[in-house]
């Protein structure tokens, strides 16, 4: 094995002192040979095999091409792939020839050999190898059908391939054939593809794999779909270039529809046909990897539609809180579902996700973009505005998240999201009282009488609207909200109003306090009071 081995670097060397001329195509096919008979006759040197495929890899990398010379009458030589192709008739001539001998050896010897997984992976994946060196050497890289032709022809050699494995009954070879076709058929795609195309085409592999698996049982399907699966979220998800595809102003119906909403699919209904057989590391990450590209899909068709077209605009606020109620809302979806499928990625994928969201409000919509700060516009609707995006429904989100989590008992979950409801619900309450009196731009403007009163007034309604939620559903800590925020009120009359507010207003901020608080009393005595009567144990039948 060793003599073997130096001997193919000895050749590489000596091809490569001589320039790799015409007799080295004589080196490389004798190399073959050798090694192929050797392979048959002695089961033990099979894996050398492989040693003249990297030869021949290696060879066929460094090998010379020179460029046509340039004509500028002739249009058709006017790239280097075309000068390229105009002198490269030789060099495919040649590799083409040795891998299809290689191939062939290698199918030839499956059916009387004992490693017959080996021949079969030398016969699958020779070709692939030749085919991807030779299409970067040439092409540099650019898409062409007829490279795109000669993997899918190889596609369909290695799935009559495994046909006959299963008929002669060679398990090994048939799972080496069954990793070579689709293989064949992603080299395919890589050839003739690009952008968005070529990962729906790459995802489109996984059901077809799963399909395959769910039949044959056959387990390296399993590790091709992984590694698939993998290269599609990095394209997908790590790749920055995304930004700069050609889409359209058209919303929700340009590339990244189908970019990815066809691997949002096929991951989905991949994962469903592996995890009949196991749920393992695979289906984990199909799962996961439909949440993401889920998030992902929802996220860049909201900066396409805000943004008119365009993919890297400016941020601006109406943006970000469609965002974060997207990131919340599927958030919250995933939450509901949680006790019904048990998925630990998913179950992490949510946490993840609503982090990022209650991250995103506090830094972006409460300090980056708020417009107290900056000098931005709202809106000049009341009510159904800007403001009600950023604040108001990502406080009933997390009120709604609030809820869910107290009757699972999760407290840490439910107490910080119910805090947060209150606090930002108090918030946009303010704003919206700034709005009605200073437009749709609230960062200028001074604040007059009529509006400091005004906020003493809709603070008073928002805390009798939490005591009152409080009495109706018989929840304390809303109760408690209220009356702590009935003490920020009551302090904000004796220290502000009562130095600021001049006449009518101040007689109307007092008396207005007045009489929530007497009101306040009443309530309690009239609901809360008599609850906890009624629920104290009557005299003489109290427990010993």
């Amino acid at each position: 094995h060793v003599a073997a081995v130096a001997m193919t670097v000895m050749l590489l060397a000596i091809m490569s002192e001589a320039s790799f001329g015409p007799p080295s195509a004589f080196v490389l096919g004798a190399h073959l040979a050798l090694l192929t008979v050797a392979g048959w006759r002695f089961p033990s040197f099979t894996p050398l095999i492989f040693a003249s495929t990297a030869l021949i890899a290696a060879s066929m990398i460094a090998w010379p091409l020179a460029l046509a010379p340039f004509d500028p009458a002739a249009p058709d030589f006017g790239s280097d792939y075309d000068r390229f192709m105009g002198t490269a008739t030789p060099y495919l001539w040649v590799f083409g020839a040795l891998g299809t001998a290689g191939a062939v050896a290698g199918f030839l010897a499956i059916p009387g050999s004992a490693r017959a997984g080996l021949w079969a992976a030398f016969s699958g994946s020779l070709p692939l190898i030749l085919l991807a060196v030779g299409y970067a050497r040439i092409t540099e890289l650019q898409s062409d059908w007829r490279w795109g032709m000669a993997a899918l022809g190889v596609a369909v050699l290695a799935l009559a391939a495994a046909d006959r494995m299963i008929r002669i009954d060679r398990r090994s070879a048939l799972a080496a054939f069954a990793v070579v076709a689709p293989a064949a058929v992603a080299l395919a795609f890589a050839f003739t593809l690009r952008e968005a195309w070529l990962s729906a085409a790459l995802a489109a592999l996984v059901p077809i794999l799963a399909a395959v698996y769910d039949r044959e049982r056959l387990p390296a399907l399993r590790a091709v779909a992984l590694v698939v699966a993998g290269i599609v979220l990095a394209r997908l998800t790590l790749n920055w270039w995304v930004l700069g595809y050609a889409i359209g102003p058209t919303p929700v119906f340009n590339w990244i529809l189908y970019g990815y909403g066809v691997p949002i699919l096929c991951f989905w209904y991949g994962a469903r046909l592996f995890a009949r057989a196991q749920r393992d590391l695979l289906v984990d990450v199909l799962e996961g990897g439909a949440f993401a590209l889920f998030v992902y899909f929802t996220t860049l068709e909201i900066r396409h539609w805000v943004g008119g077209g365009i993919l890297d605009a400016n941020y601006g606020l109406f943006e970000a809180s469609l965002q974060t109620l997207n990131w919340l809302t599927v958030s919250f979806v995933a939450y509901l579902r949680a006790p019904q499928h048990q998925r630990p990625v998913l179950i992490g994928l949510q946490r993840i996700l609503f982090a990022l969201a209650a991250t995103h409000l506090g830094f972006v919509h409460l300090v980056g973009l708020n417009p107290l700060f900056e000098n931005l516009s709202v809106g000049a609707w009341p009510i159904f505005n800007t403001l009600f995006v950023a604040y108001g429904l990502p406080a009933a989100l997390l009120a709604a998240f609030a809820f869910v989590a107290a009757r699972r008992g999760e407290q840490s979950l439910a107490q910080f999201c119910g805090v947060s409801a209150l606090m930002l619900g108090f918030f946009y309450v303010s704003v919206e009282v700034r709005h009605a009196f200073q437009g749709p731009r609230l960062a200028a403007g001074r604040v007059g009488d009529a509006e400091l009163y005004a906020y003493s007034a809709t603070w008073l309604v928002y805390c009798a609207a939490l005591i009152a939620a409080g009495f109706r559903w018989q929840m304390k800590n809303l109760r408690l909200a209220g009356l702590i925020f009935l003490m920020l009120i009551i302090g904000k009359v004796f220290l502000i109003d009562m130095s600021e507010l001049r006449g009518l207003y101040r007689v109307i901020s007092f008396f207005g306090l007045g009489l929530a608080l007497v009101g306040l009393g009443y309530v309690y005595r009239r609901f809360f009071a008599g609850q906890a009567d009624r629920a104290a144990p009557p005299p003489g039948r109290a427990s010993a």
